[in-house]
């Protein structure tokens, strides 16, 4: 290779690399977790926002650390349904609304295979320890603040 060809290589092909890149997206939400005041607590929320993470959910964990769980979220609102196959920790789950609106609570029992389904079309579902949502003093009905706003960068990442 001649030095005009060298010279040319190492100036402007970095430029034309470059300027192919895609234009700079929002940064994703923290590493998948968020901060909910759930009724008079504070959750350490881990999101599942794809196919694969909502599909492993809490799956072959021994125990989820306090106040933590985990949101599923869904790219369009329909009756969902919940399982625990797998899963060893008992677990109480929310079904929540686009506004942040608890619809519906039920507990689901370790390596319980029944389905556990919304009454409701949602695109939202909270899972934390069973009883978590009573000692938190979170009831059907109530809402979570400023849900919206905190779970729509995961809703745009939906798959």
């Amino acid at each position: 290779m001649t030095k005009q060809g060298l010279l040319f290589l190492t100036l402007v092909l970095p430029l034309v690399v470059s300027g192919c890149s895609e234009p700079a997206l929002q940064p994703a939400p923290r590493a998948g977790h968020l901060k909910l005041q759930v009724g008079q607590r504070q959750l350490n929320t881990e999101v599942a926002y794809s196919d694969d993470s909502r599909k492993r959910g809490l799956m072959y964990r021994k125990a989820l650390e306090k106040d933590s769980g985990m949101l599923f979220v869904f790219p369009r609102k329909k009756m969902l349904s919940f399982w625990m196959k797998n899963t060893l920790i008992p677990l109480s789950i929310a079904y929540i609304d686009d506004k942040g609106t608890v619809l519906q609570i039920k507990d689901m029992a370790p390596r319980d295979e029944t389905s556990v389904a919304s009454d409701f079309f949602v695109r939202y579902a909270l899972e934390v320890d069973r009883g978590w949502y009573g000692k938190a003093g979170l009831k059907e009905g109530d809402s979570i603040p400023g849900f919206a706003a905190k779970v729509a960068p995961y809703l745009k990442m939906t798959n």
